[in-house]
């Protein structure tokens, strides 16, 4: 598993942490990836998730800030009371690992 921001966070030792903006990303960082994945991603964002996932083959899911509606074409999943978006990519699996960070 990999994260990344625009600045450095801390994350736990099992994750990969890769400083990108995904406004202008390093496709190589996104490469191997089955999905994407961003909590509470702001309307502006939500194009280049989905463009950099659709580029590299992959899902792309997302929350979005409070009660805001997506600003891309989606499809709703609910997950754990959570409503998830995606984006890009094939339909979600059935078989679905929730993993969050704290």
């Amino acid at each position: 598993m990999t994260a990344t921001d625009i600045r450095s966070v801390e994350t736990p030792p099992s994750v990969r942490f890769v400083i990108d903006d995904i406004t202008t990303p390093e496709t190589a960082v996104y490469t191997d990836a089955g999905a994407l994945y961003a909590r509470r991603l702001p309307a502006e964002l939500q194009q280049p998730l989905t463009t950099v996932a659709a580029q590299v083959g992959a899902a792309a899911y997302f929350t979005t800030l409070g009660g805001e509606l997506p600003a891309v074409e989606t499809t709703t999943h609910t997950l754990l009371e959570t409503t998830i978006y995606q984006s890009a990519g094939p339909s979600a699996p059935t078989d679905t690992t929730v993993y969050e960070l704290r």
